[in-house]
């Protein structure tokens, strides 16, 4: 199936060939492209017409860095994609201020929707629900829909929907086939939703209400389809996804949109200084890529951008015909769609203009997740009416730039500064990394043993006000929760229901013999890594490790390590002071030795638990170490649980598989630290090297490179024993970033030692 609204490669070659109606004509198929998958993968309450409109100032910017024709599809839909998840940050941030205010505030006029009734009224059935069902997926999965509705419809074939998601051809046939999975399951769900009356445990499930969808609630409600007689026989006989995308109209851009690119856009191609590309990394000969379009203007406003006016009842229209219906049926023209939508727009309140929206600098990224260093955009005024009354204009705070190129290497030279103050209790504890929380230090530590009486805790933690390290830190109190020094430190990563019964299970008080049981004896245990900050959410978020150990020799728990099982996040609720381990949305499903846990982020030998920083709304996670180095993978702060949202370095962009990522910094001996410091206007990565005393550090442009080579800062104390797990502190810095303070583990006495490291102004 082929549409002439959509570019193909004669009318992409004659554009790039300098043929002006060609480009024009390219543009406008552009337009259609990206509106469809917008339209299609955006969520309720998305300003469709802005993210549109982003996009396409993206690719004229970038349109002259096209080399590959072949390509060009693919490459508008990863620029959309990109658009899109950014889109979806800032509209994270506006939810969360909407949720602070009260519900008065909420009160906001909606548009007249007589219109957009009469175009819902047009959907069948199946049809309806089957939008609906959009609305519970996972947003990762609704824009591979998307994506997949223009394969089905022939306007992508399936390799250029694989160079648009950056998965390899088996790759991207297995995660259609989990999110075709999860369509399913959501319209079982819609319509078990559905039925009148409703099943009793089914609106006992949602407290007599509408559910709002989300993929916690979703997880809630399916296992209750499944499981339930009544509930379960309404997803019978599903029509294939296939036969209802093929029944969906195309969407139609608004007139607005089209007058705008004829007129609005084309001022913006030809106000674009020449030298604007030299801000983006060349493609090279023979390569395109998102990364391609150049920077904002210095002053972060989008150039030449028209002032684009949206009526609110458009943007209602577009909460129908794309973020929440999916759009018109079998037998409803896309003439009849765009007039049901304009009689909407008639009828709706005065237009507000849209203004706007300001930008930090920072390279382009590709389009797996936003672009970290841009904090969360202002809330536009032609989305949702009910946003727009409540979402105040408030400045973002600074986040760091990034850089494409390595940064002035600076001088260094570190001190010792004798050993860390611990709590009466504690004989030794290792690791040791810590975060700032509304002015307190937040420490989180590895093994740690007791003493009168001898006690031992594979975890434990800290707390102190007091940020000045030059005399000392002092680390007496007994958990993260509380600077009080009373009492004795207590362990704090709980154990899963299934973990308590394997321990009582093969626990030696209940007469197991290493010769009948290989686990008799064998315990979990907990060893945090990186700490991370997220007071949007009041909470301390802790990678750690899991594994198991105890038993007879030889056993597969027994050794001075034990047997890793794999790697997950914690949570600590600032308020409540009650520690989560996360479950993994979309976990790779590891089973230890106990059986499948949810809790594990990822297996053992695969762990990101090393280092951790958060840049804007992006948590920025290194793993996978070896001698070579270390990995990096990102993530939305706000989906850090959900595993389909991360993505890992591969050297060139970045991809969902794990596997494919490479090492970018150098690996320290049980983690490292990676800060932005600001006097250096460099990113820093401090490590002791595997079996070494020399203190390391390196610089570089963005979290994932470049970096610099390894410098050597000082020294640690040494002795018989390697000493290991050395981490900054970077809440304790002074001089602007100047002066940091270090810590490592001295295995000799067990002591937690303090350094004092001081940089060279660049």
């Amino acid at each position: 199936m082929s549409d002439s609204r959509f570019p193909d490669g004669r009318l992409v070659a004659a554009a790039l060939g300098g043929d002006a109606r060609a480009e024009e004509e390219l543009l406008t198929g552009c337009l259609h492209l990206v509106y469809q998958l917008v339209g299609r993968a955006a969520d309720r309450d998305l300003d469709v017409d802005d993210v549109v409109q982003e996009t396409m100032l993206r690719i004229v910017r970038g349109l002259p860095e096209v080399r590959e024709q072949s390509r060009f599809r693919s490459w508008v839909v990863t620029i959309a994609l990109r658009s899109l998840t950014e889109a979806r940050r800032a509209a994270g941030t506006r939810r969360l201020r909407a949720a602070e205010t009260s519900e008065e505030a909420l009160g906001a006029p909606e548009p007249d929707l007589a219109a957009l009734v009469s175009l819902r009224d047009a959907l069948t059935r199946e049809q309806r629900q089957f939008a609906e069902a959009v609305q519970w997926l996972d947003p990762g999965y609704r824009e591979l829909l998307s994506l997949w509705w223009l394969e089905v419809t022939g306007r992508l074939d399936r390799e250029e929907l694989a160079r648009a998601t950056g998965l390899s051809g088996p790759h991207l046939a297995v995660r259609l086939q989990r999110m075709r999975g999860q369509l399913d399951v959501c319209r079982r769900l819609v319509r078990a939703l559905a039925v009148a009356p409703r099943c009793p445990e089914l609106a006992r499930c949602v407290d007599g209400g509408e559910p709002v969808a989300g993929p916690l609630v979703r997880k809630r409600l399916a296992r209750h389809v499944r499981d339930c007689r009544t509930c379960g026989g309404s997803g019978r006989r599903l029509v294939a996804p296939e036969q209802l995308l093929a029944g969906f109209p195309l969407l139609v851009p608004p007139a607005s949109a089209r007058h705008w690119l004829r007129h609005g856009l084309s001022a913006t191609r030809h106000s674009l200084p020449h030298s604007a590309a030299s801000h983006a990394p060349s493609p090279g000969p023979g390569r395109h890529s998102a990364h391609s379009a150049p920077r904002r203007a210095p002053h972060g406003g989008r150039p030449g951008r028209a002032r684009w006016t949206v009526t609110a009842g458009a943007a209602g229209a577009a909460a129908v015909l794309a973020g929440g219906l999916w759009t018109a049926a079998n037998g409803t023209g896309t003439d009849e769609v765009e007039a049901t939508a304009a009689r909407a727009r008639t009828t709706a309140p005065a237009p507000a203009t849209v203004p706007p929206s300001p930008k930090t600098h920072g390279p382009q990224l590709d389009s797996s997740t936003a672009r970290p260093e841009d904090p969360p955009r202002k809330a536009s005024a032609s989305a949702s009416p009910r946003h727009r009354a409540v979402s105040p204009r408030v400045q973002a705070p600074a986040v760091p730039p990034f850089s494409t190129k390595v940064p002035k290497v600076p001088a260094a030279s570190g001190g010792d500064l004798g050993t860390v103050r611990q709590n009466p209790a504690v004989g030794a504890r290792d690791n040791g990394q810590s975060t700032l929380y509304e002015g307190r230090s937040l420490w989180i530590f590895d093994d740690t043993t007791l003493r009168d009486p001898w006690g031992f805790l594979s975890n434990s933690g800290a707390a102190t006000a007091d940020l000045d390290a030059s005399d000392g830190i002092d680390l007496r109190s007994t958990s993260p929760f509380t600077t009080s020094a009373q009492g004795r430190p207590v362990e704090l990563l709980p154990r899963t229901a299934a973990e308590r019964a394997f321990e009582k299970q093969h626990g030696e008080d209940g007469g197991c013999t290493a010769e009948q049981d290989q686990y008799c004896g064998a315990r979990f245990g907990f060893w945090p890594g990186p700490v991370i900050s997220d007071p949007a959410r009041h909470r301390v978020l802790v990678m750690y490790g899991k594994l198991c150990r105890g038993g007879k020799d030889g056993t597969p728990c027994s050794g001075e390590l034990g047997k890793g099982l794999g790697t997950g996040i914690a949570a600590l609720d600032m308020r409540t002071h009650r520690v989560t381990r996360l479950e993994a949305a979309h976990g790779p499903g590891v089973r230890g030795v106990e059986g499948a846990d949810p809790t594990m982020f990822f297996p053992d030998g695969q762990g990101f638990s090393a280092a951790a920083l958060v840049v804007g709304e992006t948590v920025y996670v290194y793993g996978d170490c070896s001698y070579h180095g270390c990995a990096v993978a990102r993530v939305p702060l706000a989906s850090v649980e959900d595993r389909s949202a991360w993505r890992f370095c591969t050297g060139d962009g970045w991809s969902p598989d794990p596997g494919a990522a490479r090492p970018v910094v150098g690996a320290g001996s049980a983690g490292q630290s990676v800060f932005y410091d600001r006097a250096l206007s460099a990113y820093v990565n401090v490590y002791l090297p595997y079996g070494s005393d020399e203190v390391r550090y390196q610089v570089g442009g963005s979290p994932y490179g470049p970096w610099s080579d390894p410098r050597t800062a000082g020294h640690t104390k040494g002795g018989k024993r390697s000493d290991y797990a050395l981490f900054a502190h970077p809440e304790y810095a002074r001089d602007g970033g100047l002066t940091q303070y270090l810590t490592y583990f001295h295995p000799d006495d067990g002591s937690q030692r303090l350094m004092r490291v001081r940089f060279s102004k660049p």
